[in-house]
């Protein structure tokens, strides 16, 4: 009993030293936090580690708010989260290609995320807070370029 009382010990530390780490994952330097949807996972970052992977991006940035009017520096698709399911085809071919989503407040990016990985699509990001939170941390935002 005392072996399996230390043996469960040890795993709630590795476990809790994943979160505390972001969930172990890195991709230059941003971790962020894994999200498990059906299907696989994507991740939830900050706006700080956003705007860390846009010094050097290297991804797809979708804004899936409906209504928006403003956008995040870089943003290279608006597909409102209502029209996903038809502009699926200016998505990358290659599933590993990484695709960085966000919205207003988080929601409607978390469910594009979460069809994105069950489209399979294994290098999803969402920005968690979306533009509220990237806002509210003082980064800027830019008019949206229709």
């Amino acid at each position: 009993m005392k072996r399996l009382m230390l043996v469960l010990g040890m795993l709630v530390m590795a476990v809790a030293s994943l979160i505390a780490c972001g969930g172990g994952a890195s991709n230059g330097g941003v971790t962020g936090t894994e999200v498990t949807v059906d299907g696989g996972s994507y991740r939830n970052v900050s706006p700080a580690q956003l705007s860390s992977m846009l010094e050097d991006k290297d991804f797809l940035m979708i804004n899936t708010d409906p209504a928006y009017s403003v956008e995040i520096q870089g943003t290279d698709l608006h597909i409102p989260a209502s029209e996903f399911g038809q502009s699926l085809d200016q998505l990358p071919q290659d599933e590993s290609a990484k695709i960085v989503v966000y919205c207003q407040i988080g929601m409607n990016s978390s469910l594009i995320a979460t069809a994105l990985v069950e489209l399979g699509h294994t290098n999803v990001w969402n920005l968690a807070g979306g533009l509220i939170a990237w806002q509210q941390q003082g980064y800027p935002v830019i008019q949206e370029q229709q």
